[in-house]
């Protein structure tokens, strides 16, 4: 069965903002994200004897990219924190530990490595 893709500006928009995120994070590149994010939807569409993408694919992958982006081996927590910092670098420490979801100590933690090494 072949799966169509929409025209849906929403739904292009919402992708090239998952693919800006995973390359800022250099999880995947800002291409490859895109395929991937395609591809995932149009696997659900598949899964639900669909023929035509819609927006609850890209619901259902709202849902898992965050595990994806924590899963990933290539990212690491001082990744992570690096980017966060160089993404943001007029937010404030406590903003961004509220942003990353990880502990004050890991983040001051990973704060001190990474301008130990100048990346910072």
């Amino acid at each position: 069965m072949n799966v169509k893709f929409p025209k849906s500006t929403k739904i292009e928009a919402k992708i090239v903002d998952y693919a800006i995120e995973l390359d800022n994070y250099g999880v995947q590149s800002y291409v490859r994200t895109q395929d991937y994010v395609k591809v995932f939807m149009r696997a659900n569409a598949l899964l639900n004897i669909r023929s035509k993408v819609t927006k609850s694919d890209l619901y259902l992958y709202d849902l898992i990219h965050p595990l994806f982006l924590n899963s990933m081996g290539e990212l690491g927590t001082e990744n992570f924190v690096l980017a966060l910092i160089k993404n943001h670098p007029q937010t404030p420490d406590k903003e961004l530990i509220d942003l990353s979801g990880i502990s004050k100590g890991t983040f001051y933690k990973y704060r001190k490595i990474i301008h130990s090494k100048g990346a910072i």
